[in-house]
């Protein structure tokens, strides 16, 4: 995922019960299947979507808010400390994980929001770019290129590898395939080191 645009307005489509969504910017072009219902309209970028939330940066506040889909209640995910801004964002095991730089573009940290409190700080020096979320689990990589894998349901955080900065990818069982030194993808199925307590 490149960095964020800034747009206006999306609307976001649904298409019947399986939530196939499209979104445009506030005028529709004609070549739009007319099948796509508008569902809401949100002042921002959405960065992700399930069957009862939808998540969206506001280009406004540059704030994260969810919108429950069936009665369109908003509640604002809190600023992190710092002065850190989201620039992406993916819904799994009942939370929220982001990532979020700092003005300088290069202070990249991974959070994590519940719903209740203030985002939590899962990693304060995150790898550009190296957010994935599959189901109820996220993986990044730190700038030492440690790759970690966390189960968002359980909150357990394991790590994958001591040697994979970029490419890698997780799946809604959780296995993770990241890029070992001589370029050749490795898979992990769960043998993962516990992370050391800071």
């Amino acid at each position: 995922m490149g960095r964020v645009r800034t747009v206006r307005q999306a609307t976001v489509f649904v298409v019947g019960v399986a939530s196939i969504l499209a979104f445009a910017v506030p005028r529709t072009p004609a070549y739009v299947n007319p099948a796509l219902v508008p569902q809401a309209s949100v002042p921002g970028i959405v960065f992700d979507v399930s069957t009862t939330t939808l998540l969206y940066l506001d280009t406004r506040t540059r704030q994260l808010v969810l919108i429950d889909r069936a009665t369109s209640l908003a509640v604002t995910v809190p600023r992190v400390p710092g002065g850190r801004t989201p620039v992406n964002g993916y819904l799994g095991g009942g939370r929220v994980i982001f990532m979020a730089e700092a003005a300088n573009s290069t202070d990249l940290g991974v959070y994590e929001w519940s719903g209740t409190g203030a985002p939590t700080l899962l990693e304060d020096q995150a790898f550009i770019d190296s957010l994935r979320v599959a189901g109820d689990y996220a993986i990044w990589s730190n700038r030492s290129c440690w790759l970690f894998r966390r189960d968002l349901a359980t909150g357990a955080t394991v790590i994958v590898s001591f040697n994979a900065c970029g490419g890698n990818d997780v799946d809604a069982a959780g296995d993770v395939v990241f890029w070992a030194p001589r370029g050749s993808p490795t898979r992990s199925t769960g043998t993962q080191t516990a992370r050391p307590s800071s």
